[in-house]
């Protein structure tokens, strides 16, 4: 076997010399200040000291060595070790974290933008009048079952949408416009009154007082209204304007519904709008013209009312669904 020379300024070899002569002299290793004598000092003593209360194991001399090669050569090239394996699982979570945390962070967003383009409910009416001051102090005083939802709010622009129908008073502004979105309607202010509505097969606008513009939101027609008009795109989308009474509209702020020359689908309608239910009847029922006033209070007041001025009954036909029958 070939003998390998190590060359004399080899720093182990020194050491080991040094250790020799410690031995020989039977002189304290502590005085030694190399870090290879304090490991194995350390070694020995904490060995000793949990002697009595730790069962003897086999010692893996390997990777003994290994930390005391480690700590040999640490104060000579005065830098830290970092095991390769190691580095590399810490950068991996590193970066599984930061991948998980972007992907939070985008859905975040995404979900963020996503519910900052629908329409945002500002308020709802179930079986009564409900009444709510907008942020610009304009007033909307809804009908039963029926919505109202912000499409866009900012300095220049107040963009609502209906469902149902509800009495709008706005407040006068020269600097931002003030519009509502109704089926297929849209009506456009700055500051007025009037009543807005979508329900049936039509929506409908009447004006109080100022100036409103109308449009058609498909087509793109428009009408400009004044005081005492209304105006409705019926279900053929075709846009009409006319003359009206303000009761007309405004009836059933007073919980009454009156009528002049309209037909029992019309008046069947507004009632479902009322009380959140649907009426069914023969066509020749439906298209039977009628005039006159209806109290508003009860489902089964209202029906009863009704069926006596259509001469039949109103039978129910499961939840809030409702057939008229004609007397033979």
């Amino acid at each position: 076997m070939t003998r390998t020379t190590l060359p004399e300024n080899d720093p182990d070899l020194q050491l080991a010399r040094r250790i020799g002569s410690y031995l020989e002299s039977e002189t304290d290793l502590r005085s030694e200040t190399d870090t290879l004598v304090d490991t194995l000092l350390n070694y020995r003593e904490s060995r000793e000291a949990n002697k009595s209360s730790i069962p003897d194991v086999a010692v893996p001399s390997d990777e003994i060595w290994q930390e005391i090669s480690v700590a040999i050569h640490s104060e000579e090239h005065s830098a830290t070790i970092h095991k390769l394996g190691s580095s590399q699982t810490d950068f991996k979570t590193i970066w599984a974290v930061a991948a998980s945390l972007l992907v939070a962070a985008f859905i975040g967003f995404a979900a963020y933008f996503y519910l900052s383009q629908q329409p945002q409910m500002i308020a709802s009416s179930s079986a009564n009048i409900e009444t709510v001051v907008l942020e610009d102090g304009s007033k909307v005083t809804l009908r039963p079952h029926s919505s109202i939802k912000a499409l866009e709010i900012s300095a220049n622009e107040h963009n609502y949408q209906l469902e149902g129908e509800a009495f709008f008073e706005v407040m006068k502004s020269d600097n931002r416009t003030f519009s509502v979105r109704a089926g297929n309607g849209e009506v456009q202010v700055l500051g007025t009154r009037f009543d807005l509505s979508n329900w049936g097969d039509k929506t409908q606008v009447y004006l109080e007082e100022g100036s409103i513009r109308f449009e058609n939101i498909e087509s793109k027609e428009a009408v400009t209204l004044s005081p005492g008009e209304a105006a409705e795109i019926g279900p053929d989308n075709l846009l009409t304007t006319k003359s009206a009474e303000i009761t007309e509209y405004t009836d059933w702020m007073s919980s009454e519904l009156n009528f002049r020359n309209k037909t029992t689908r019309y008046v069947f309608n507004e009632m479902e709008q009322e009380f959140n239910i649907r009426i069914s009847a023969p066509d020749s029922i439906m298209n039977t013209r009628l005039s006159g006033s209806l109290a508003l209070n009860s489902i089964d007041e209202s029906l009863e009312d009704l069926s006596l001025v259509l001469d039949g009954q109103f039978i129910k036909n499961g939840d809030r669904q409702y057939i008229f029958v004609p007397k033979r």
